[in-house]
């Protein structure tokens, strides 16, 4: 199966918060407040899944 490099997976404002039981959530500071799951507007919006992308991801540095 081929990568698909622009999506949430690869992001660099993706924050893997599922030790402290928050999920995976998007840090970027123009999503504040976004909807993306759900109907609750919060700070850091759960992303809608690893294989989906938004207008502002960039590249995670290695």
């Amino acid at each position: 199966m081929e990568k698909i490099l622009n999506t949430c997976e690869y992001c660099k404002y993706k924050a893997h918060l599922v030790g402290v039981g928050q999920g995976i959530r998007c840090s970027n500071p123009k999503n504040a407040n976004r909807i993306f799951v759900g109907e609750v507007k919060r700070v850091l919006p759960v992303i809608p899944g690893l294989n989906k992308s938004c207008e502002f991801w960039e590249k995670r540095s290695s």
